[in-house]
């Protein structure tokens, strides 16, 4: 999969989405990615490139 059809079908996953449900889609990905060997900080880059939250939603989506 690219980085362009993984970044489309992140912003798919969030859309419609409220505050609360990003936060925990968002801490559900972050644990994932870093059950396959990935950091915090490269989910977190990831999701601020998908645009999908606010920079204080994705702080707050690691200590959710």
């Amino acid at each position: 999969m690219s980085k362009e059809s993984a970044l489309i079908s992140c912003r798919k996953k969030f859309e419609g989405l409220n505050e609360s449900e990003r936060l925990i889609e968002a801490n559900k990905f972050i644990k994932f990615v870093c059950s396959k060997g990935q950091s915090v900080q490269w989910a977190q880059a990831f999701l601020k490139e998908a645009e999908v939250m606010s920079d204080t939603e994705l702080m707050h989506s690691i200590t959710f």
